[in-house]
């Protein structure tokens, strides 16, 4: 297989890139992304885990167009007494 089995590892990796690669809340282009780790398949998988735990946010303008990407900015919600 051209990507790896482990996807808790391959998402573990994909975050760590892109949070090197983009600050959090900063829009990146999935391309740019593959560009850095040519594993698409990999990759996109990771994107869902990841999109699926709030980590990161996917989205795109157009059907079948680029997918862009971003870290999630987590903010501390005050607790109401």
């Amino acid at each position: 297989m051209a990507h790896q089995e482990n996807l808790t590892e391959l998402a573990a990796e994909v975050e760590t890139l892109l949070a090197r690669v983009a600050p959090a809340g900063t829009w990146l282009e999935l391309r740019d992304l593959l560009s850095l780790k040519n594993d698409p398949v990999g990759i996109f998988w990771a994107l869902l885990f990841l999109a699926a735990q709030s980590k990161v946010d996917l989205s795109q303008d157009t059907f079948y167009q680029g997918l862009q990407v971003r870290s999630c900015c987590v903010e501390a919600v005050p607790l109401e007494a």
